[in-house]
Formats: C-alpha cells, structure tokens, sequence
C-alpha cells in the first residue's frame, strides 16, 4: 500500500473578511513536509508528499481537474 501526504496552508482566507491573517502557516506546513519526506526518519517518500501553499479555492479546483497544472 502507497501512503501519501497532502499538506495545505494559507494564511489568508479571502472569502471570510472577519477572519484575522495567519502568522506562520505556510512556514509551519513547510517545515511539517520537509519533516515528513526526510529520507532518514520521514514516514513519505518524497514524491509521494504535496506541499500547497496560499491557493484559493478556485485554483484549486482547477489543478485538481487538470493533471498538467500539477
């Protein structure tokens, strides 16, 4: 069985104005991925885990439609 990592951080939601920014989210699921794909001691292989950072909705949806916007 292959095991796979998505990871998605954003530190501002446009569709939510109340909202308050975010400090460190994209530096923190960085630093989360790199942890997990470390070839000594990560749990995923390097291809096997997606780092998404500050991509709307939209965006999203179209790349995941897409497989050459991956």
């Amino acid at each position: 069985m292959t095991c796979r990592a998505l990871l998605i951080g954003n530190s501002v939601f446009d569709s939510d104005a109340s909202l308050n920014p975010l400090n460190a989210p994209t530096k923190d699921v960085a630093r989360l991925h790199r942890a997990l794909v470390q070839p000594e001691t990560g749990l995923f292989a390097e291809d096997h885990g997606r780092l998404i950072t500050e991509r709307t909705a939209e965006e999203d949806s179209c790349s995941s439609r897409s497989p050459a916007a991956r």
